[in-house]
């Protein structure tokens, strides 16, 4: 029992010394830090900032004369720092952490800015952040009394926008260094305005986009060209003063495919923002073999659905073989493709496939060009019988459900059952089937099904049939 009460006794001060340990690091978090302001030469500030410290319960603002320090406490969330001619300044909880107790925090003096142009009068200035997500909320906004007026903008690239009542946001690119002027001239326009930002799929900038605004009033109206720009090596392209109700803005760039963005509208004297996808597309690749070699110099053609009917093909690639038997197309976008692919010398030697190519992910097929047998029974009850016409379809070739019809697809093989064999068998010879779902003494199924009614091909004698039969695509 000794023992036992011992060892409660170890415990409770063990958790009495945890507890004192813990207390003892809240404590010293909680330690104020001194904050020292200095600007990007290292030298102290030449007049005042505003402070604002947010923590979990509150936020307060100081103004922080030149040359004198500011108390943060040390659950201090964020701290933000601007003034007239300094900033802004944004700090996060991590920068905050001071061994010593002192943190310099180190802020870049302001950019004048001076606009140039026609005077004008009531202009708000905006500036967006290069990687904003919408351009909704600008990083710093001020409105002027006139455009002869100067003020003082934060250093760093921004999206610049001039506005005025009716008239459309004026758009800039630039590039404020530390404590010298920036000189903007401004355009007034009537419309709207629009800021584009060329992606990839992982939206990360697509630079040297080149882009085209079309404006498509409707469906009977030829498009034409409204604008023209590149997207710069932030992804950024800007338009202003447009006049159409609605465009569409395409973009070509090295290594992609063509973009296209539908619908891009905005109100008068506003701007909109859209980003223009430009996808990396896929490659659609088929190896094929004849007789368990590599068919060499084989044709292999991928179509897809015509723009016009759901029934029409066009023609996106054409190619050959290789001496490995293998084939490779150009880059494609997202969509289901219908791949042919015969032989020059012996044309009846054929086979259709559908595949799919997705964004980024290379697909491949395998075509065994091989001659199957196709043989089984046809019986009513337990006598076979003649005059049935059998159709053998191959079964990978069966067309999926989202791809359109197609109409040039071979018919089914077909042979019509023998009254002269005992059991009205049949049988066939066709190319590159892999598999065989007709089995002897089976009623066929899919890859080969009687169908009632179609008579004998020709009477007197057995139906023989010579050389491959062609396959559909159902």
């Amino acid at each position: 029992m000794g023992g036992f009460h011992q060892g409660r006794l170890c415990v409770g001060i063990l958790t009495l010394v945890i507890v004192a340990l813990a207390g003892l690091w809240s404590v010293a978090s909680a330690e104020a830090i001194r904050l020292r302001l200095q600007d990007e030469n290292g030298a102290p500030l030449s007049s005042s900032v505003e402070v604002c410290v947010q923590t979990k319960t509150s936020t307060s603002c100081d103004t922080v004369e030149p040359g004198s320090t500011r108390s943060l406490p040390g659950d201090a969330l964020s701290v933000r720092i601007e003034g007239e001619d300094y900033g802004p300044l944004q700090l996060e909880a991590g920068p905050l952490e001071a061994a010593s107790g002192i943190l310099t925090a180190t802020i870049a003096s302001k950019s004048l800015l001076m606009l140039e142009g026609p005077e004008a009068g009531l202009l708000r200035v905006s500036l967006y952040n290069l990687v904003s997500p919408d351009f909704r909320q600008p990083a710093y906004r001020k409105d002027l009394k006139a455009s002869s007026e100067r003020i003082k903008v934060p250093a760093g690239p921004f999206v610049l926008s001039i506005s005025q009542p009716g008239k459309a946001p004026d758009l800039h690119r630039i590039a404020a260094s530390k404590g010298a002027p920036v000189r903007v001239r401004y355009r007034p326009q009537t419309g709207w305005s629009l800021v584009l930002r060329c992606v990839v799929a992982d939206r990360s900038p697509a630079p040297r986009t080149e882009v085209v605004l079309l404006d498509a009033p409707g469906f009977d109206t030829r498009p034409k060209e409204v604008g023209r720009g590149t997207c710069a090596e932030s992804g950024l392209a800007l338009f202003s003063g447009l006049k159409a109700v609605t465009i569409a803005a395409t973009g070509n760039a090295k290594g992609f495919l063509p973009g296209r963005e539908e619908g891009i509208t905005a109100s008068p004297s506003t701007f909109a923002f859209r980003e223009l996808l430009l996808p990396r597309g896929s490659h659609l690749s088929a190896t094929v073999s004849l007789d368990g070699r590599p068919a060499t110099s084989a044709s292999c053609v991928l179509s897809e659905a015509g723009a016009t009917s759901r029934h029409s093909f066009r023609e996106v690639w054409r190619g050959k073989t290789d001496r490995a038997g293998h084939c490779r197309s150009a880059v494609l976008p997202d969509g289901i493709y219908r791949l042919q692919v015969s032989l020059a010398d012996r044309p009846s030697v054929a086979a259709t496939r559908w595949l799919q190519a997705i964004e980024g992910e290379d697909s491949t097929a395998d075509i065994v060009l091989s001659p199957a047998k196709v043989e089984g029974h046809v019986r009513r009850g337990a006598e076979g019988v003649s005059g049935y016409t059998v159709e053998a379809f191959y079964s990978s070739n069966v067309r999926p459900t989202s791809a359109p019809a197609d109409p040039s697809a071979a018919p089914p093989s077909r042979i019509a059952s023998s009254h002269r064999r005992e059991h009205g068998g049949f049988r066939a010879r066709r190319p590159f089937a892999r598999r065989n779902r007709c089995r002897p003494g089976k009623q066929p199924h899919r890859g080969g099904r009687g169908r009632g009614g179609g008579g004998p091909e020709r009477s007197g004698g057995p139906v023989e049939r010579h050389g491959p039969l062609p396959i559909g695509s159902h």
